[in-house]
């Protein structure tokens, strides 16, 4: 998981080196971003022993991938619920079997859409 300097994430030596967080973090990312450059600052200054740092770290990676997995869950639920909603719509206007179906789908957890929506409708509304 870490590199010979000890470095676990693509990321993590400008955070030590105090850089500013860099674009595209998502939100554990950043938390872990920010708190990582804390603690290399603190021990920089020698407000914390190596030990502590280490110690620290460890504890910040385990919450932080807690928080990944935290995370993806909700995404996952935001996007059944964005899907349910669309598919519900396109049933509303098109009440046919296989809109039906496709919520049903959708509701069930079965259907995957790709980013940006529904595959190209069968029938005409």
């Amino acid at each position: 998981m870490s590199d010979s300097t000890g470095l676990v994430f693509p990321w993590e030596h400008d955070a030590m080196t105090g850089k500013e967080m860099p674009d595209g973090l998502r939100s554990p990312e950043q938390i872990l971003y920010l708190s990582l450059r804390l603690l290399y600052q603190q021990h920089r200054l020698k407000m914390i022993s190596r030990e502590t740092a280490v110690a620290e770290k460890k504890r910040l990676v385990k919450e932080y991938e807690m928080d990944k997995r935290d995370y993806k869950g909700q995404m996952y639920y935001i996007n059944q619920m964005r899907m349910s909603k669309k598919a519900c719509s396109r049933y509303r206007l098109n009440r046919t079997l296989e809109n039906a179906d496709l919520l049903a789908d959708v509701v069930d957890g079965l259907e995957e859409f790709p980013e940006g929506g529904f595959p190209v409708e069968k029938t005409a509304l």
